[in-house]
């Protein structure tokens, strides 16, 4: 497409000036409207999909739960405890004892749980244990029993010390 574009716009500019300036001027206006929109709002609609936030929420839930504690970690997020390993320098000694994964003999393992992280939300929520879930899924989680910290797309939820 750039290719014919730049033969038009040579073709166009032996026969009149005015007719190259114009075609300049319009892609140049074209050029700053998709800038602009590529720079701010296509960063926000597709931050979603790429998990942004995860890493913080993870973080901080890790940092605030103790280790005994279980770490509920959403489905939602694709290969998440690939992130998890990554994100936290998880041992792959430990990963490789405590792993269990939906189911042994599948082609592509999904890890079920490893160390103190399972990677699935219960239906009955328990008020001993952390959770980091999608920004809109919070509303499941009672304010007087969890403390909620929220980051741009996800929320770590933590055990209030009452």
């Amino acid at each position: 497409i750039i290719c014919f574009m730049v033969i038009s716009v040579k073709y166009a500019s032996r026969c009149r000036k005015w007719i190259t300036i114009l075609c300049f001027a319009a892609y140049l206006v074209c050029f700053c409207i998709f800038s602009r929109y590529y720079l701010q709002d296509y960063n926000k609609e597709i931050s979603q999909s790429f998990y942004e936030s995860f890493d913080e929420a993870l973080k901080y839930t890790t940092n605030h739960s103790g280790d005994a504690q279980k770490i509920y970690v959403t489905p939602d997020v694709n290969g998440g405890y690939l992130l998890v390993l990554y994100f936290t320098g998880y041992s792959p000694l430990d990963f490789a004892n405590t792993v269990e994964y939906y189911d042994k003999n599948a082609e592509f393992r999904q890890a079920l749980s490893f160390g103190q992280y399972i990677f699935q939300i219960p239906e009955e929520i328990k008020t001993d244990a952390s959770y980091i879930v999608p920004i809109n899924d919070v509303a499941m989680f009672d304010e007087n029993y969890f403390k909620i910290t929220k980051f741009k797309n996800y929320a770590s939820i933590i055990p209030s010390k009452k």
